[in-house]
């Protein structure tokens, strides 16, 4: 049970993290025609605000820290989740950030990333294989292994 919680709690900072990250980089047209976020009530179309948003990037940071304290897993066990949530929680990211940013919850012209001087190339195929398919198959494997 606390391990679902666990999981949820980590897909709650991270969809909160893509919202506010989205909307950081959005255009002040895109701020106010998404449906997710806004820079306050009244000002975009959305009716959750950035600080809102920061708020469940906080509530997920702080369930994800209580609910690995009361895991009852075993250690491999709940590797297995953390990895599998930690990568699924980024795919999830990356849908809300695309739809905030770009109005498309599958963006087609991303950029690559620039990360500590290293530029990443991305692939909409290796982007959802590793984040959605292998997450997803690592939360499978910590539950029955």
């Amino acid at each position: 049970m606390w391990d679902i919680a666990f999981i949820i709690s980590m897909w709650v900072y991270w969809f909160s993290e893509g919202c506010t990250e989205g909307y950081t980089f959005a255009s002040s047209k895109r701020r106010k025609e998404n449906k997710l976020i806004c820079g306050r009530i009244g000002e975009g179309v959305a009716k959750v605000d950035y600080h809102a948003w920061r708020l469940g990037e906080n509530i997920g940071t702080v369930g994800a820290i209580v609910f690995a304290f009361l895991s009852l897993a075993e250690p491999l066990n709940f590797a297995l989740i953390l990895a599998g949530s930690w990568l699924t929680g980024v795919w999830i990211y990356e849908r809300a950030l695309n739809y905030v940013f770009c109005g498309k919850v599958w963006d087609e012209n991303k950029t690559e990333y620039h990360l500590l001087g290293w530029v990443i190339k991305l692939s909409k195929f290796k982007e959802n294989l590793l984040y959605g398919g292998i997450g997803g198959g690592l939360l499978v494997a910590g539950a029955i292994v």
